[in-house]
C-alpha cells in the first residue's frame, strides 16, 4: 500500500484549514487514519491552555510549535501513516525542504489554494474576521509577494488546485 502526502500551499484564510476538515472526514469515512502536521495547532493548543490569543501564543511558542509539528510529521513517516502538512508553504525552497523529507515511495500531492482576483475582498473580510488571529497588513503583502506558483518540476506526483472561494457569488 502507498502512503500518500498532502501538502497543502496557500495564504493564510485561503481555505487550507477548512478543507483539511473535510479531508479528514473522508479519510474517517473509509476507515484510514491520517496524521496532521500544523504548527498553527499547537500554537492553537498553547493559547487555549494558556488562555491567550492566538497571536500572544504565536509570539512565545511559534518556534516550539514548529519543533512539533516536525515530531508529527515523523512519526507519520515512522508510522507510514498518511499525512496531511497544513502550513502555507508558499515558497519553492520550503516545499523543497519538506519534499527532500518525504520517505521514498510515497506519493506527493500539492493542494494548492488559490485566491482569485475577484474575490480578494472576500479574502481579506476572512483575514480580518479571525478573533484574537490578526496577520499584520505588511506581513500578509509580504507573503502574497513571495508566493511563487507551484510547479510541475517540483518533484509533486500530483497538483491539485482548490478555490474555496468559488461557491461565494
Amino acid at each position: 500500500m502507498t502512503n500518500n502526502y498532502f501538502m497543502f500551499v496557500g495564504l493564510p484564510a485561503s481555505g487550507k484549514s477548512t478543507h483539511r476538515k473535510k479531508l479528514i472526514k473522508e479519510f474517517a469515512s473509509i476507515g484510514c487514519p491520517v496524521v496532521v502536521a500544523s504548527s498553527d495547532d499547537h500554537i492553537e493548543e498553547y493559547a487555549q491552555t494558556n488562555q491567550t490569543t492566538y497571536n500572544q501564543a504565536f509570539n512565545e511558542f511559534a518556534k516550539y510549535a514548529t519543533k512539533e509539528m516536525h515530531k508529527d510529521i515523523d512519526l507519520a513517516f515512522k508510522m507510514n501513516i498518511d499525512l496531511i502538512h497544513d502550513q502555507t508553504n508558499i515558497t519553492i525552497k520550503k516545499r523543497k525542504a519538506c519534499l527532500d523529507a518525504v520517505p521514498e515511495g510515497w506519493m506527493k500531492f500539492a493542494i494548492v489554494f488559490d485566491v482569485p482576483d475577484d474575490k480578494l475582498d472576500i479574502w481579506d473580510i476572512r483575514l480580518k474576521s479571525r478573533p484574537g488571529k490578526v496577520i499584520p497588513d505588511n506581513i500578509i503583502q509580504n507573503m502574497q509577494l513571495s508566493y511563487e506558483p507551484v510547479a510541475e518540476n517540483e518533484g509533486f506526483d500530483m497538483i491539485i488546485h482548490v478555490n474555496s472561494f468559488e461557491e461565494i457569488g
